[in-house]
């Protein structure tokens, strides 16, 4: 009994867990019409532009460039241009 208590504790905090390394991940553009560019450099094509207060999630990271998933696509934003809810 007390085996089963324990392993039903343990399947909850792993959903626990997930939640908040899926938090991480969250944030929102910080800057006026912040610039979503095709490649991770200051030279890349913008693909669209941002506006303050949109939800993004970031899925990866090169160099001072967060990739981020937004509405409005997919693309590279500067670091300082977006806030995250876990930093």
């Amino acid at each position: 009994m007390l085996a089963a208590l324990a392993f039903g504790v343990f399947l909850f905090s792993l959903t626990a867990s997930f939640g908040v390394a899926s938090r991480t991940k969250i944030g929102f553009v910080l800057k006026k019409n912040a610039s979503l560019r095709l490649t991770a450099t200051q030279n890349g094509e913008i693909v669209s532009t941002l506006a303050a207060g949109e939800p993004a999630r970031r899925l990866r990271t090169r160099g001072r460039y967060f990739f981020v998933r937004t509405l409005g696509g997919a693309g590279w934003v500067e670091q300082d241009e977006i806030g995250l809810l876990c930093p």
